[in-house]
């Protein structure tokens, strides 16, 4: 699909990116630099390149020249959901989404009016879900192979961290079991 971008006719994205890394190359620091940085990175993420969008909207978040954008708390918000894509489930390592929790509850902090709070809270409550049962697995499987003081130790974390997910009822009783 053809459209207008700066005076250019543009008959596909890539040549889109391109225009507007020449843009940012010229004016790094012009009236539209950090329109175009979330432009490009706004592509990536719709064609899930996630790293590369989570670069460009890493720049928004920690350069000095974008203090002031618009963009910087969407972009913290982008950067989440970048962190999240590569997530496979409870079953699997989990630094993804723990990383991707701390930059939800960033941007809850950062801008408690934003567009995007439900969903980000939203999000962070499925992310605590994923977080306890992925811990009352490693739980398990310590109680399965006799070491109740290691699965003492997840059972605590879910009860503390995540107090009103299904898996905390579950590691309460699994606690009380083990008795003191």
């Amino acid at each position: 699909k053809k459209e207008f971008l700066i005076l250019f006719e543009v008959s596909d994205p890539e040549t889109g990116v391109e225009i507007l890394r020449q843009v940012l190359d010229r004016y790094p620091t012009g009236d539209f630099a950090d329109d175009a940085r979330f432009t490009i990175a706004n592509f990536y993420f719709q064609e899930a390149r996630y790293t590369e969008a989570l670069e460009e909207y890493k720049v928004l978040r920690e350069s000095e020249d974008f203090k002031t954008s618009e963009w910087r708390h969407v972009a913290l918000y982008q950067i989440a959901k970048c962190q999240e894509a590569g997530y496979q489930g409870p079953p699997y390592d989990t630094s993804s989404i723990q990383e991707s929790r701390e930059s939800y509850a960033e941007y809850e902090n950062e801008d408690p009016s934003g567009s995007r709070i439900a969903d980000s809270r939203a999000r962070r409550a499925e992310i605590d879900l994923d977080l306890a049962t992925s811990d009352l697995r490693k739980a398990k499987w310590y109680l399965q192979w006799g070491r109740p003081q290691a699965a003492a130790v997840f059972l605590r974390d879910i009860v503390d961290l995540y107090p009103g997910t299904e898996p905390a009822r579950e590691a309460r009783e699994l606690l009380d079991d083990l008795g003191p």
